[in-house]
């Protein structure tokens, strides 16, 4: 695993997705091109790596929020319909905050936007 910076990193990501560490870190570290049927891989940069490191990142935060929504969304539909206005609630999406210093603005405008506007609608 030499072309992976930290491989416990690697090797407890693969096991909390539950596929196995090296299918894994080629995933992440090598480009597969099939012509006429033959496999060719090759390595990719570092700049490239880290995107597809981020990339899945992102993918699997964007499932699991998405999941969240939907299970709740059903758990609620399937409850008595008796207090069906009290029912409320709020997520707030803040993926990308760690990056403030980057999107100064817009976190800003979503705090502002968030307690003005949604956060009385739940009161």
């Amino acid at each position: 695993m030499g072309d992976v910076a930290d491989s416990v990193v690697l090797a407890t990501a693969a096991k909390l997705l539950g596929v196995n560490v090296e299918t894994f870190r080629v995933a992440l570290t090598k480009a597969t091109l099939i012509v006429n049927g033959e496999m060719s891989r090759s390595s990719v940069s570092m700049a490239r790596a880290v995107d597809n490191r981020d990339a899945l990142a992102k993918t699997i935060y964007d499932r699991m929020f998405t999941w969240l929504v939907e299970t709740m969304s059903q758990a609620m539909e399937n409850t008595s319909a008796l207090n069906k206005d009290a029912k409320l609630i709020g997520i707030l999406d803040i993926f990308g905050f760690e990056n403030f210093h980057v999107r100064k603005l817009l976190s800003i405008c979503l705090i502002l936007f968030n307690f003005y506007f949604i956060y009385p609608l739940g009161q």
